[in-house]
């Protein structure tokens, strides 16, 4: 098995093609309509361009380098509700190989409405991450700044951390191949904080679960 990470969709965000009125939120079928999420018309499913694990669905766009990620985990059992955010924060950095991060922000969790039979706890913070492969030819200054916003939805009916991961780069490296695929002018007005942070709420508050059976509990 394998997992993608904001490091590895990168590249795959510069072969989608350029949405008009892309500021407009559409509601996404994930999971084959389990999940529904509205999500900005610019971010274009990767899995039209690579292969996407079957516990993930991946959104990305070339202008701003920003991604999407929702993918579906077990229940770490280990981490309090509170924590749960920022345990899957540091698990990220881990996957993403990140040369420095830091939690900026933790927010408690909250319940989720009772047909949910859960919580929702959210961070969000700073990764040094560097594209796929980039480090290991370039070193460490091919590192981006990329703040992560994290949000986990505990499912404990069906012991399931439904995690999504909103991953807005704030400095890109001249180093970084993403330099040369970006617009700087729309990084900075969307990697904006009160403009992204808007954007991963607005994309929280869509979350719906349709169909339960996904995580293999009653449908």
């Amino acid at each position: 098995s394998f997992t993608l990470r904001h490091r590895d969709v990168m590249a795959a965000a510069a072969k989608a093609p350029n949405c008009g009125d892309g500021d407009a939120f559409v509601k996404r079928e994930l999971f084959g309509g389990a999940i529904t999420m509205d999500i900005p018309r610019r971010l274009v499913d990767v899995s039209q361009f690579r292969q996407v694990p079957d516990n993930q669905e991946v959104f990305s766009d070339a202008m701003t380098d920003q991604s999407v990620i929702m993918e579906i985990l077990e229940l770490e059992q280990a981490q309090p509700d509170d924590r749960a955010a920022e345990f899957h924060f540091g698990s990220i950095a881990h996957d993403n190989d990140a040369l420095e991060h830091a939690i900026e922000q933790s927010f408690s969790a909250e319940d989720l409405s009772p047909s949910y039979n859960g919580t929702r706890s959210s961070c969000f913070g700073l990764q040094k991450v560097a594209k796929f492969n980039e480090l290991a030819k370039v070193g460490e200054e091919a590192g981006n700044q990329v703040r992560v916003y994290v949000a986990t939805f505990r499912l404990k009916d069906v012991m399931t951390d439904l995690v999504v991961s909103f991953n807005s780069p704030v400095q890109i490296s001249e180093k970084s191949s993403s330099a040369e695929m970006s617009n700087p002018e729309a990084i900075e007005e969307k990697a904006e904080p009160m403009v992204a942070n808007d954007d991963f709420n607005t994309m929280l508050a869509s979350v719906k679960i349709v169909d339960f059976s996904l995580f293999g509990g009653p449908g």
